[in-house]
């Protein structure tokens, strides 16, 4: 439903804001989300942190639209998103998920799908995310068909990752981009990352929370709910769900080195 006293259009700076938002997926009566309120400010990095289940990946999905909200608001810049078109919107932002879709296509096609790039330009974005090595290794180069099982995890997250620094949009969110990779995949996954996230408003759903420790500010999910957010610091400081989920990752990781 529109609102008539708020803005329509384009945007003109690229923070974010939840307002009372809830939202419950069809054929259940479990909410994914409960009277979620939180400002993500232009050029920062917040981070999403919580089980599975907790609403991570649906915050993620409502700022595109992929669903609406069942109460709320969401605004990107102060303007509602139904209140943008969906073209618009998708300009606006850049979503790199754990699930990489390659095309049965070109490399060069793969990563600047609908763009209307030059092949330098691709050339640009594939050296940005740190594909152009794997690239030249393959038969035919940018012009080699890529096809099921060719890429390996990491190789296809870089081209997703190149795809989005092509799109140059003022919003990018990470979906768990890392967590299924390997130490060595997930090293070059994040060297990729640091260059696409530099001044943009960054939205991470994080499963390391390693990965995130330098956050703007972090947000911890539990059951549907927002139940703390602060720095890594501040939440570390506190006797809260977040503290108990650091020290359980740093017991996880002693007992890898001393099992």
């Amino acid at each position: 439903e529109l609102k008539f006293d708020e803005p329509f259009g384009n945007p003109s700076t690229f923070d974010v804001k939840f307002e009372n938002v809830n939202f419950t997926y069809e054929n259940t009566d479990r909410p994914s989300l409960k009277n979620i309120n939180f400002h993500l400010p232009s050029n920062s990095l917040t981070a999403l942190v919580g089980a599975s289940g907790s609403g991570k990946t649906t915050i993620t999905r409502l700022i595109m639209r992929y669903a609406d909200a069942n109460a709320g608001d969401i605004k990107i810049g102060g303007v509602n998103i139904k209140n943008m078109s969906q073209k618009e919107l998708l300009k606006l932002a850049s979503v790199v998920f754990q699930d990489v879709y390659i095309f049965e296509d070109s490399v060069i096609n793969n990563i600047k799908m609908s763009a209307n790039a030059s092949l330098d330009e691709v050339r640009a974005a594939a050296k940005a995310a740190n594909c152009d090595e794997f690239i030249e290794r393959l038969p035919y180069g940018y012009d080699t068909v890529l096809k099921s099982g060719r890429l390996s995890g990491g190789e296809a997250q870089r081209i997703s990752i190149a795809r989005a620094m092509l799109k140059d949009a003022p919003i990018v969110i990470l979906d768990e981009p890392t967590a299924a990779l390997d130490t060595s995949s997930e090293a070059a996954v994040q060297k990729a990352i640091s260059k696409l996230v530099k001044n943009k408003t960054v939205i991470v759903a994080a499963h390391r929370l390693s990965t995130i420790a330098s956050a703007d500010q972090i947000l911890v999910f539990d059951g549907a709910e927002l139940i703390q957010h602060g720095t890594h610091e501040q939440l570390i400081a506190a006797d809260g769900k977040y503290r108990q989920m650091w020290q359980a990752s740093q017991n996880v990781k002693s007992w890898r080195i001393n099992p």
